[in-house]
């Protein structure tokens, strides 16, 4: 099975770094998958931090989460690769991140696999709760749409099964990943795997705890529904 590591990024020089130092600390050999690094109109060294760091890096100008993942969805599906997983700059994937997947993956009954997040940058027992916490929220959020859902910091697609809906729907600035979980729940099975967890920044919701949530929510909504969503995350960096 030939998979890679998807992850997008603008103006991350600060946590590209780590991101990568993660993924070279997992269980699986890291000749055994390739990085792929999206530069999204990046002004600062994250192509290079990311080079450094082993990464393939490839250029799409158009600022926006959904151009530059259509890039490098784009550009795994050209190299054939079978699955690509999905990361975010900002976050940390934990040791048995790729093992689990792979794991997973080879029964060969499924289109996607995604797993837990929670913020790796609070304190130990907010860590646990937000980790606790996201767990219930995905099996209730999966009792009541018939599905697990994507999020973009941790979530793996066969890429014949995303040609096959296809493709990524540009439209949704936000909650791209939530409609292409949508969409590939109707052809195949979405697994939830626990050993599959990432940490991820909690910047976002500390600098502008209210309006991210709503966004959030928002955004959700709208993907849930198949409605596509112009509304479009401040810019943290």
């Amino acid at each position: 099975m030939k998979y890679a590591v998807l992850i997008t990024a603008h103006n991350e020089e600060a946590y590209i770094g780590a991101a990568l130092k993660a993924l070279d600390a997992q269980t699986v050999p890291r000749s055994s998958f390739d990085v792929v690094v999206v530069d999204n109109a990046s002004t600062d060294r994250t192509a290079q931090i990311a080079k450094d760091g082993g990464a393939v890096v490839i250029s799409e100008p158009k600022k926006g989460i959904p151009f530059a993942l259509k890039a490098g969805y784009d550009y795994v599906f050209s190299q054939g690769y079978e699955w690509v997983l999905q990361t975010d700059a900002d976050s940390q994937v934990s040791p048995l991140w790729v093992e689990s997947f792979v794991t997973r993956a080879e029964k060969n009954d499924v289109v996607g696999v995604t797993g837990p997040v929670y913020f790796n940058d609070i304190p130990s027992v907010l860590k646990f709760l937000t980790l606790s916490g996201y767990k219930a929220f995905v099996l209730l959020q999966a009792y009541i749409v018939g599905y697990y859902q994507f999020t973009g910091s941790n979530m793996a697609m066969n890429m014949s099964a995303y040609q096959s809906i296809g493709g990524i729907d540009t439209s949704y600035l936000i909650s791209a990943d939530v409609d292409l979980s949508r969409r590939l729940a109707k052809i195949g099975k979405i697994a939830y795997v626990s050993a599959m967890s990432v940490g991820v920044s909690s910047r976002r919701i500390r600098k502008q705890p209210l309006r991210a949530l709503k966004m959030y929510a928002k955004g959700l909504y709208s993907a849930i529904r198949g409605k596509s969503s112009t509304i479009e995350l401040d810019d943290v960096r």
